[in-house]
This record gives structure tokens, C-alpha cells and sequence, in this order.
């Protein structure tokens, strides 16, 4: 009786220590069944979110994917669950209570039941959304000019190129107006 008595204290203690680093973590450690239904989620859920664990659990995990990025997170998950991968890792936009969406990598591997199935997906969603903003003022930095807004030399190369490679696919002329503003580049050199 002292022995089970210590075992059992032993493994509520263990479940404690678990549930504590479990739920300090500041990425979203989340369990999938394998038709895609949330069973468990740690408290970072609701912290990046806004949607409490407790009605998320049981829900398609879908719901919470942008429209935009469920095809390619669906495709992610099901090829892991088909076998096909070992592991997926895709940035997808989540939904946020009240509107608006954080960029997420979800990274999932297969969870495997003890006849060797494949019963579900376990692992993190990391929150990446600043990542995301900086690349998007990045992408705007390189292509377009930071006083007036307008699109400069490496926008209209690239927009050129697409041009021209489409219109030879179409069989069609491309043509290209160039307008000279008399005195500009002594303004451009003097003010950037």
C-alpha cells in the first residue's frame, strides 16, 4: 500500500512538473485527432489568439486558419497523416478574436497510436508575425522609393521582365513610354 501510495504521489508530482513547462512555454504546443479536431492546447492558445482553450478544444483546427492559407496548411497536415512525411512546417496565417490574423509557423509530426497508426498530429505553433511585418517593410524598402511612394528602377525591371516574358508567351508586343521630366534629377540629387 506505502509503495502504490508513493507511486501514485510520484506521478502527480510528475504531471505537475509536466503541466508547469507545458504551459510556460510561449509557443503554441497543441494535439490534432486525425479528422483535425484540436484535443489539446496549452495556455499560449489564448494568449496569441484570443480564443480560450476550453471552446477551442474539439473544434476543427481549420476554423482558425485563414481562408487564404487552409488549402496549404490542410495539405501540410494530411500528407503527415497519410504517411507521406515525416514532419510539415508551414507559416500560415491564424485567426485572432475580433478580427485580424498573426502569421504562425506550424510545425507537426505524427502521433502514433499503440498498434503503430497514425492517430493524430502533435506540435507547436511558434508566433512569427513581427518576422513577417519586417519582411513585408523590407520588400517595400527595396521596391519602392521612401520619399514619394513611387516604384522605382528594381520594380519596374522586375515588372518589365514580367512583361515582356508574358507577351512572348502570348505571342503579343510589348510597348514601353518613357516620359522625361525636364529639371528632375537636379531635385531627385538634391532632396534623395
Amino acid at each position: 500500500v506505502l509503495e502504490r501510495k508513493r507511486a501514485d504521489e510520484s506521478l502527480r508530482a510528475s504531471e505537475a512538473r509536466y503541466r508547469s513547462v507545458v504551459e510556460s512555454v510561449k509557443e503554441v504546443i497543441f494535439q490534432l485527432d486525425a479528422q483535425g479536431r484540436w484535443v489539446f492546447l496549452n495556455r499560449a492558445w489564448g494568449d496569441i489568439t484570443g480564443y480560450a482553450v476550453e471552446h477551442t478544444l474539439g473544434t476543427d483546427y481549420l476554423e482558425y486558419v485563414h481562408p487564404d492559407d487552409r488549402e496549404r496548411q490542410s495539405e501540410c497536415f494530411e500528407q503527415v497523416l497519410r504517411g507521406e512525411r515525416d514532419n510539415c512546417s508551414e507559416a500560415v496565417r491564424y485567426l485572432r478574436t475580433g478580427g485580424g490574423y498573426r502569421w504562425l509557423e506550424a510545425s507537426a509530426r505524427p502521433v502514433v497510436d499503440a498498434d503503430g497508426r497514425v492517430a493524430g498530429l502533435s506540435g507547436t505553433l511558434n508566433d512569427i508575425t513581427n518576422q513577417k511585418e519586417h519582411e513585408s517593410q523590407l520588400e517595400y524598402i527595396a521596391h519602392y522609393d521612401p520619399l514619394t511612394g513611387l516604384p522605382n528602377r528594381v520594380l519596374l525591371n522586375d515588372r518589365l521582365q514580367r512583361g515582356m516574358a508574358q507577351a512572348r508567351r502570348r505571342g503579343q508586343q510589348l510597348a514601353v513610354a518613357y516620359i522625361d521630366l525636364d529639371g528632375f534629377k537636379a531635385v531627385n540629387d538634391g532632396h534623395g
